[in-house]
């Protein structure tokens, strides 16, 4: 937001506008979820990898 910003495009008013159209939660997201990002010990998840895309995105 803060690039957009000082390009003097109000990206933040118009994405907050359009999230009211749907209905949805706003929820913690890894925001890269695939499956070499997943660790995997003896068949059970033990955790993430790539955390740089995480970020508060709608649930859709």
């Amino acid at each position: 937001m803060q690039v957009a910003r000082k390009a003097g495009f109000p990206v933040w008013r118009f994405l907050r506008g359009k999230s009211g159209d749907i209905p949805h939660r706003v929820l913690f997201s890894d925001g890269d979820l695939h499956p070499h990002n997943i660790v995997v010990c003896r068949g059970r998840i033990k955790g993430f990898l790539d955390w740089e895309a995480a970020g508060w995105y709608p649930e859709y």
